[in-house]
């Protein structure tokens, strides 16, 4: 596993509230500089533009725009060195119906997302490349829900969960693999009980992670090896567990575990067969969870409460630590870290403000009075101003 190296920072983009309305904002490469000069990315006639993330060789950054604040969302693409906006179709039959990108493959060249269509049913919907109409991606059952969660680095699996004869209550992981420009689903089943769920593939899809009933009271992490039907029980710490991340290769997963008085905490799997780990806490606090780690598995980002009240910070673990590194706010109560570069230099989150002041930062803050876009690099006491865009 590769050791990090701390005294670096990197791409941030993200969401930001401009005049009250969020709009992407991206700050190129830092190296240090304390203000880059970021750039506004969004499109003329659209009020609302939400980045969902960005591709792995951070070529296509992917959301959704609104003509109006409470309007229904557009998915889209935006070039990240120009800030182009690309506005993607709808299915012809859920024409109108709000819809959005949420993932692409490593080179930005495949995108998924999903629908709504006029009776609530979700659809998944997948673009192989930015001008094409999308394919629907099938569920279990013809009328039923299916969501997609993450894709291969390939573009040629991806992962979600699907309801299997309509009922709203009994979804199983299922895949969707790529033969020759055609994605057919598979059923992942469960581990005995009624439900699972498929959060995240890794880079080649040999391996998927999510969790999975073993009966009506218990659900467990889950793990699916080599595109197998079987589900691989990962434990927990005494309670109910749940996968939610992995690095590239798949041999470092992060998610969350109850303990068996109930507590939440953050775990790690290092290996196939491997037990769970406990992350810990924050000194002071009481939970903890993992949400994503690094490609290279250095990095493990979340969140964890830090007092009584149970506000939350973001926090890391870093090289295979089990005590969180508080990332902590832009001055308000509560962070929370939601993406990590390959290598771990980077961390992107969006938060909520009380005030606008200047604070201490090793990187980029873009922040307004409704939200806020962190960037974390290094723990070094290197001050980064915050950029107050069009402010």
């Amino acid at each position: 596993m590769k050791v990090l190296n701390k005294n670096l920072a990197y791409l941030l983009i993200g969401t930001s509230s401009l005049l009250g309305v969020a709009h992407i904002a991206m700050a190129q490469q830092l190296e240090l500089d304390p203000n880059p000069a970021p750039i506004l990315v969004e499109g003329a006639g659209w009020v609302r533009s939400v980045a969902q993330g960005v591709s792995a060789d951070g070529s296509v950054i992917f959301g959704y725009v609104a003509d109006t604040t409470g309007g229904a969302t557009t998915a889209s693409v935006w070039d990240s060195k120009t800030g182009k906006l690309t506005v993607l179709q709808n299915l012809a039959l859920d024409a109108g119906r709000p819809f959005s990108a949420n993932g692409a493959s490593a080179d930005g060249k495949v995108i998924f997302g999903g629908t709504v269509d006029a009776q609530g049913v979700q659809r998944p919907l997948v673009w192989l490349n930015e001008t094409s109409t999308p394919t629907g991606l099938d569920a279990l059952d013809a009328n039923s829900t299916a969501v997609a969660h993450a894709i291969s680095a390939d573009g040629t699996t991806i992962v979600g969960s699907s309801n299997s004869n309509g009922a709203l209550n009994n979804g199983h992981a299922v895949l969707w693999s790529r033969v020759n420009g055609a994605y057919s689903i598979l059923d992942l089943g469960t581990l005995g009980g009624a439900t699972s769920a498929a959060a995240a593939v890794s880079h080649d899809g040999s391996v998927i992670v999510g969790s999975a009933d073993l009966d009506a009271t218990h659900n467990h992490a889950a793990a699916w090896y080599d595109i197998d039907s079987h589900a691989v029980d990962l434990g927990t710490l005494g309670g109910n567990s749940s996968a939610r991340g992995l690095s590239a290769d798949g041999t470092v997963i992060v998610g969350q575990s109850n303990l068996a008085g109930g507590d939440l905490r953050a775990v790690a799997w290092y290996g196939k067969n491997a037990n769970p780990v406990n992350l810990g806490v924050l000194n002071g606090g009481s939970s903890s969870f993992a949400r994503t780690v690094s490609a290279d598995g250095s990095v493990i980002i979340g969140g964890a409460t830090y007092s009584s009240t149970a506000d939350t910070h973001a926090v890391a673990w870093y090289n295979q630590e089990t005590t969180p590194t508080d990332l902590g706010t832009l001055g308000g109560k509560a962070s929370d870290a939601t993406a990590v570069s390959a290598n771990g230099g980077l961390s992107l989150a969006m938060r909520r403000m009380r005030a606008m002041q200047s604070t201490p930062w090793f990187g980029l803050a873009v922040r307004h009075r409704r939200q806020t876009l962190g960037l974390w690099g290094a723990r070094l006491p290197i001050r980064a101003a915050s950029l107050l865009m069009g402010l």
